[in-house]
């Protein structure tokens, strides 16, 4: 592509990320990581949410821990991708963690959001869910609904 003059932009990026991140190849996601910096996309917001699932993909969780507390503004798919990442590698508690402070934030969830966040609270022991829970109440966070599920009380 950049042979024939043709640069790579946010829309080509993310689609290289996809494959390097389905073939597990941390390498071509760190020069296309250094592309993305030079051409000033790194922090698009699907390029950033791109990097951060490819660095959790190939377990190098911090490189994609500091991706993300590197971002200013932090948008729903780079969440969800902390999210996920968190929730699969191990450390849920920490993925429960992340979706109250975007709570806290005003970021609302999406679908995918929510079965990240159910995989995560599967995977904790009782006192994992009591301290989060604990947290929930400190936090004082806003209810919100998900379409087509009533709320109430039960």
């Amino acid at each position: 592509m950049s042979h024939a003059g043709v640069m790579p932009d946010e829309y080509t990026i993310p689609i290289v990320l996809k494959a390097a991140s389905q073939n597990l190849d941390y390498v071509l996601g760190k020069q296309i990581h250094g592309i993305s910096i030079k051409r000033g996309l790194e922090t698009n917001m699907h390029c950033e949410s791109g990097f951060i699932s490819l660095y959790f993909k190939v377990s190098k969780l911090e490189d994609a821990l500091k991706m993300f507390e590197k971002s200013t503004d932090r948008k729903l798919g780079s969440c969800n991708a902390v999210i996920g990442g968190l929730s699969q590698g191990g450390r849920a508690k920490e993925a429960v963690f992340l979706f109250i402070e975007m709570m806290r934030n005003g970021i609302q969830p999406d679908d995918i959001t929510m079965v990240s966040l159910t995989s995560a609270c599967g995977s904790l022991e009782v006192e994992g869910i009591r301290e989060i829970m604990k947290n929930r109440k400190l936090a004082k966070l806003p209810s919100y609904s998900l379409p087509g599920v009533e709320s109430g009380n039960h």
